[in-house]
């Protein structure tokens, strides 16, 4: 039941199959965890049910099964199976099915917790059918636990009392649209029509293990994070913002490294729950649409990162967006950090004219004209297949010390350029190179005013191949079948303006 994604349609599930057998019948469900559906929702959702029903702890009810446990990585099995008992004799109104529709649900579900909605009036004489709650049901049922684990335990549950969110955003209301967020088909090799959510809902339960990368370990995120870490100066107290943080593990890894707390979002629901309920207590973690951060206040974090995750929103101009949208919620100074991306995705070309505009001026005009004529679908396609790449730019990072290649019409923004007086201003990507004479440093004295949002200043854009960036960590190239390392990253120093 797990592969419906979501709470409230598992309690729809659930409910349904108490409708379907006899009275006197039974139900059972297998194999749960507490991430898909947890044991204290379990009461809430059959809560105006003619049922009663017991929780089994799988560890000791299949102890004798060689397999056990089922789920990778996972050296204990902490699933659950559940059993409920349809009475006897009830009220015949029980069998309508009416009583069991999707919007009769007892309960409403939120990212991680279900709470009972307002006003539900539970049939008389249902408390006694349902017996002991859940937690005391299964008190004959669990092992004993050791004293020293009890204290550690103890103590991981007192540790959110440790860190103060007073001030933070609180997660936006759950939108069901995320769902809605589907994955181009050109991009799923079996065609099977899958959100971005689902995608990595079903990987979620490899989080206890080593994430939800294939062939990627938690010693390599490590490793990655590390010099991410690194190039965004994380430090101590600093507050940061992770776009797309899956299982927790890089939010984690920046508080253990680096001393740095921070707000992760992701749309998948059960790598948010993993990563609120399982990782370090002081980083908060909310299932969020990552192309609307207007949730978010302007100027909050001090940096704010994204790897290998900004690609998912399939769209250059909504790339474009999410990059601006981070430059404005890390305060004036702050280091803004996107990895892992390939030319195909956002072309480094567009970066530092996004990143320094409120428009689409950064797209050559004919990409504008196309878009509105024909929308995002041909505007996608014609930037992946048109923009010519010059190998000397392929890859080099601005410094001052490096010719680079840039948009012609980037001279309104920086009046130190010398630009080649012959070539057009709509020809954006003509191959001249240029030299910046420009010093990567948050107190660059060239920076002008903005309107105070934060994504209309000089910001300070710093392009680096990964090649070079991440060249002892083994494991790179991450993608599949490549054969060289093609992947970017960007570092963008906010305006202190």
């Amino acid at each position: 039941i797990y592969h419906v994604y979501d709470r409230s349609k598992f309690c729809h599930i659930l409910r349904q199959m108490v409708r379907i057998v006899k009275p006197g019948g039974t139900v059972y469900n297998g194999w749960t965890e507490n991430a898909e559906y947890r044991r204290e929702h379990v009461g809430m959702c059959l809560a105006d049910l003619p049922v009663k029903f017991t929780i089994y702890e799988e560890a000791l009810e299949f102890k004798d099964v060689k397999i056990f446990p089922l789920k990778l990585a996972q050296t204990t099995p902490n699933t659950y199976s559940l059993v409920i008992t349809k009475a006897l004799k009830y009220d015949a109104t029980y069998d309508e099915p009416e009583h069991y529709l999707f919007s009769s649900l007892p309960v409403e579900c939120g990212v991680h917790k279900c709470e009972p909605k307002d006003g539900v009036v539970k049939h008389e004489g249902n408390v006694e059918a349902h017996g002991p709650a859940p937690d005391k049901q299964q008190d004959k049922d669990l092992p004993k636990i050791d004293e020293t684990e009890m204290v550690v335990a103890n103590e991981a549950q007192s540790e959110v009392g440790q860190w103060s969110f007073e001030g933070w955003p609180e997660c936006p209301a759950y939108d069901p649209s995320i769902e809605d967020l589907q994955i181009p088909l050109e991009h799923l090799p079996r065609k099977k029509k899958t959100s971005v959510g689902q995608k990595y809902d079903r990987r979620a339960g490899n989080c206890a293990g080593n994430g939800v990368w294939h062939k990627i370990s938690i010693d390599d995120h490590k490793e990655i994070l590390e010099t991410i870490g690194k190039t965004i100066e994380a430090k101590k107290d600093d507050i940061v913002f992770d776009w797309g943080s899956g299982c927790g593990h890089q939010l984690e890894f920046m508080f253990e490294r680096f001393g740095a707390r921070g707000l992760g979002i992701d749309v998948s629901n059960l790598t948010v729950a993993y990563a609120a309920n399982s990782t370090v207590a002081a980083n908060r973690f909310c299932v969020a649409d990552g192309n609307q951060l207007d949730w978010i206040p302007s100027n909050f974090f001090d940096k704010a990162f994204s790897f290998g995750s900004i690609y998912h929103v399939y769209d250059s101009r909504k790339f474009c967006s999410v990059l601006r949208q981070m430059v404005r919620i890390v305060k004036p100074g702050g280091i803004v950090y996107n990895g892992w991306t390939e030319n195909e995705e956002f072309h480094r070309d567009h970066v530092v004219k996004c990143v320094n505009t409120q428009d689409d001026s950064w797209l050559p005009e004919k990409e504008r004209n196309l878009y509105k004529q024909q929308g995002t679908d041909a505007l996608n396609k014609a930037i992946k297949s048109d923009i010519p790449v010059s190998k000397k730019h392929q890859g080099t990072p601005i410094r001052d010390d490096s010719p680079i290649l840039l948009p012609t019409s980037v001279k309104a923004l920086a009046g130190d350029i010398e630009i080649n007086a012959d070539i057009p201003d709509n020809d954006l990507y003509s191959g001249q190179a240029v030299d910046t004479s420009r010093k990567l440093s948050a107190d660059h004295p060239q920076q002008d005013e903005d309107n105070g949002d934060g994504v209309d200043g000089d910001h300070i854009v710093e392009i680096l191949p990964e090649k070079d960036l991440f060249s002892t960590v083994k494991v790179f190239p991450l993608k599949a079948r490549r054969t060289s390392r093609t992947t970017y990253s960007v570092v963008i120093r906010k305006s202190k303006k």
